[in-house]
């Protein structure tokens, strides 16, 4: 590429307030231009991905239709992105690779005729034109998340901005009238991609995430494809396979049937190949560490390891502890507090568990209070914590199964993070109205109680 093609960065920072359909109140986003093409930027955020058939004798089945691998529904947390406000267009494409292989031609048609190996290769492109990090391994096709370069967005990261804070079927409603104001579709596209942008938007400003073209995303896709591919239980940024013979599409096209271009349906297609309406829109991380971040994550693998040492080959400990961390660090982010105490208090508060057990012969909740203190301040003060958060980290170990002599925030998200993981062994079989009458008596946090009553009530 030429240097004077290269573009430089737009940043045009625009604030938009919108509202939602059929869903809760959506959060705010900005936009960001780069290289001619405008980013919308999704703040992380938690929602139940996939979709729960239920027949209703008013939706046509070519609109409402059981789909096995879009089930189960199953709560994900996702991190920042940004996320293309248009299909990636033939201008655009044509400006970086030098050609426009397109069936239907025109500068503001979304570009076709793309396979996904290819699709990669003009991310990387137009990030090095961007002056950005590029994402992925040309080897290999992975992606480095941690990269700021031009991607495309996982599923799940597609599902969410399609769906904009919306349940319903369609971002605008549940009947094919509905997807008719916001895309093109079998029976008003005239057998034809049309220019980005023409139909309604979403709540998030993103427009053509119904119909147009399929849009490639970053996932694999088994196959053949397995009923209910979806893990039943919480999952954070996932990938749905790594095996990329095959790539994840989403959104129908303009031939699809209704069905195909609601918001959670799910298609493949050979990463190898390409066709006529198959797209892609343009993602990017926001999940670049700043220095303290990185410090934090440094912190964060060293009390990791020394845990997993002090476990040995103890699975079900080192996985539980696994899932307090990570509930605590959702907690967090959404009720604020020290990072490095909630983080090193939920890494260590069974660490006491080996001790308690070779000297009392028993696990007991009141022996790990003993034992745990001591083994964690030794490790603590070997990797350089400051005092002060090295006795508020002991004070929680020593209380997290009777919580006498502490009630600090800190506190509360490592307690309601061990009660997320422990609710459904202790009170799973019991009715729902004894069930949310505990959760009321247990949970401390807000985000805790909120996140107890989607698991174990809903």
């Amino acid at each position: 590429m030429k240097l004077q093609d290269k573009v430089l960065i737009l940043l045009v920072a625009v604030l938009i307030t919108l509202g939602g359909c059929g869903g809760a109140s959506t959060p705010k986003v900005t936009e960001e231009e780069i290289a001619g093409y405008i980013m919308v930027s999704i703040p992380g955020a938690t929602f139940d991905m996939g979709y729960l058939f239920e027949y209703d004798p008013s939706i046509p089945d070519n609109v409402n239709r059981y789909i096995g691998d879009e089930q189960p529904v199953h709560e994900v947390t996702l991190s920042p992105y940004q996320i293309g406000k248009t299909e990636v267009t033939q201008a655009l494409y044509e400006r970086i690779m030098g050609e426009n292989p397109s069936t239907f031609k025109g500068s503001d048609l979304p570009v076709t005729n793309v396979g996904a190996s290819r699709a990669l290769e003009f991310c990387n492109s137009l990030s090095e034109a961007s002056g950005l990090e590029k994402a992925y391994d040309p080897e290999t096709g992975k992606v480095d998340f941690s990269k700021n370069g031009f991607r495309l967005p996982t599923e799940a990261e597609w599902e969410y901005a399609c769906r904009a804070g919306t349940t319903t079927i369609f971002s605008t409603g549940m009947t094919a009238a509905d997807l008719d104001r916001a895309g093109w579709y079998i029976d008003n596209s005239d057998g034809k991609t049309h220019p980005v942008a023409q139909k309604e938007p979403n709540a998030f400003g993103l427009y053509d995430m119904h119909g147009n073209v399929f849009e490639f995303c970053y996932d694999g896709y088994s196959d053949p494809p397995v009923e209910a591919a979806y893990p039943p239980q919480h999952v954070t940024d996932p990938i749905s396979s790594e095996d990329f013979n095959y790539r994840m599409m989403r959104g129908g096209g303009w031939f699809s049937e209704p069905y195909s271009c609601r918001s959670y349906t799910r298609s493949k297609f050979w990463t190898g190949g390409a066709n006529y309406y198959i797209g892609f829109r343009l993602a990017r991380s926001l999940r670049h560490t700043n220095g303290e971040e990185k410090e934090m994550n440094l912190l964060k693998d060293q009390l990791i390891k020394s845990m997993k040492n002090q476990f040995g080959d103890e699975q079900k400990r080192i996985s539980h502890t696994m899932s307090v961390l990570e509930y605590s660090e959702e907690i967090l982010q959404e009720e604020g507090g020290n990072s490095p105490v909630v983080i090193a208090a939920a890494i260590f508060h069974d660490i006491g568990i080996r001790e308690a057990e070779r000297k009392y012969g028993s696990s007991a909740g009141k022996y790990q209070e003993i034992e745990g203190p001591p083994i964690t301040r030794k490790i603590l003060e070997n990797i350089g914590l400051e005092s002060s958060a090295i006795e508020h980290v002991c004070l929680i170990v020593g209380n997290h199964h009777s919580a006498r002599d502490i009630d600090t925030s800190e506190f509360r998200i490592v307690w309601d993070a061990d009660w997320l993981v422990n609710f459904p062994g202790e009170y799973a079989s019991l009715e729902k109205n004894k069930r949310r009458s505990i959760i009321d008596r247990i949970f401390k946090t807000k985000t805790g109680k909120k996140k107890a009553y989607r698991l174990f009530l809903e």
